[in-house]
């Protein structure tokens, strides 16, 4: 949560200051460790940032099959259709495997 802090007051730079980004990756920890609302509010807020990232979206997948409500159902339903429709537009043959770019296989 501090280098979230510390990266958005930094403003936008290009190339990024991180090789990582860092929201999917703190969502991952925070979903790893049970905290799924948590989670999902890291998620939520990185898309906001950057729409339709295939990483917030799976993070979200990801939250959303943990939680196993009726209501987390129909989410999940969305998310996985705009997840489909993100990596359609993907190199051949990628698949997100997590939810952080880090620790994908």
């Amino acid at each position: 949560r501090q280098a979230l802090a510390l990266d958005g007051s930094f403003g936008y730079t290009e190339p990024p200051r991180q090789y990582q980004p860092l929201k999917p990756c703190l969502g991952w920890v925070l979903l790893q460790q049970g905290r799924l609302a948590e989670a999902e509010q890291v998620y939520l807020s990185d898309l906001a940032d950057l729409p339709r990232n295939p990483w917030s979206l799976r993070g979200l997948q990801q939250v959303y099959e943990a939680q196993a409500t009726p209501a987390a159902a129909q989410k999940l339903q969305q998310v996985t259709a705009e997840l489909a429709a993100t990596w359609a537009h993907a190199d051949a043959g990628l698949t997100p495997t997590t939810s952080c770019p880090a620790f994908s296989d």
